[in-house]
């Protein structure tokens, strides 16, 4: 029995999914960060047309020390956010799919698995955010960077439970329609058309996750910049030029994140189902 017919209870799911998930933002969280940062702080002069690159924003993570900024709470939350996305979509295909699941079946038990966890993330976005604003405000005084307790409190009472909820529709519709898909559908689909060439398990998964996390992140750029511009009270756009500009860079996060949590999560099915036997 293969780990592709080895079939996880949604509690093993849960658990891999939650392990694999906790591993990933300490590969990602730079390119997380730099992200934010083109998307709300960094400016382009209108004279040199200079400004807004991934280099400036690297440096300028780089001179504030907040490279890594957030990571350890991401991690953490991360552990949460997946292993629910991963135990809820495999609940729903095995309630609505059978043995057999078909491909809208599956792409359904995706969308429902981003659709379920998207609450949690927003409010971790939205608090990852309004830390990266404090951070720099506290550099540039002087101060002690905020703490992830201390940012909820300061969103909980500038704005109450509401502050949390801010550009979370822009946020499922990242989720539900094209992120998640990627991880429960896409990635397994595309490993599936070339695995019999390179007859490879690995290497399947990987150019599988790669492509299909990289397209999906990049499709999905515009609801991503602008989710993160309501939470910074920033208006929406959608002209391509602004809501597109971090588009590569999400690309590469999808190239990358994506292929790490398929591998891992394999290699944690792999480790059950040899309990199994």
């Amino acid at each position: 029995m293969s780990s592709i017919d080895f079939k996880q209870t949604p509690t093993e799911s849960l658990i891999s999914g939650s392990l694999a998930g906790g591993v990933t933002p300490w590969v990602y969280q730079p390119l997380l960060n730099a992200k934010i940062e083109q998307q709300t702080n960094l400016k382009i002069d209108p004279q040199t047309k200079k400004g807004g690159s991934l280099i400036d924003a690297f440096k300028k993570l780089s001179l504030e020390n907040r490279v890594y900024k957030g990571v350890g709470i991401n991690s953490g939350v991360n552990c949460v956010l997946f292993g629910l996305q991963n135990s809820v979509k495999d609940k729903i295909l095995q309630e609505i799919g059978g043995e057999n699941p078909t491909d809208g079946e599956k792409i359904l038990s995706s969308v429902g698995g981003g659709g379920f966890v998207s609450p949690i993330n927003n409010i971790n976005e939205t608090v990852i955010s309004r830390m990266g604003e404090l951070s720099e405000e506290a550099i540039k005084q002087n101060k002690p960077k905020p703490t992830y307790i201390q940012v909820i409190s300061d969103i909980y009472i500038r704005k109450g439970p509401r502050g949390f909820m801010k550009g979370i529709k822009l946020l499922m519709a990242r989720e539900g329609f094209c992120f998640v898909p990627a991880f429960g559908y896409l990635a397994p689909k595309i490993s599936g058309l070339v695995e019999p060439y390179i007859r490879n398990k690995w290497i399947s998964t990987l150019i599988g996750g790669s492509l299909a996390g990289g397209l999906a992140c990049y499709v999905s750029t515009p609801f991503d910049t602008n989710s993160t511009r309501l939470k910074r009270d920033q208006k929406v756009t959608w002209i391509p030029r602004e809501c597109m500009k971090e588009a590569t860079l999400r690309f590469l996060m999808g190239a990358i994140v994506v292929p790490l949590f398929l591998l891992l999560n394999e290699s944690l099915k792999e480790v059950q189902k040899r309990s199994h036997k």
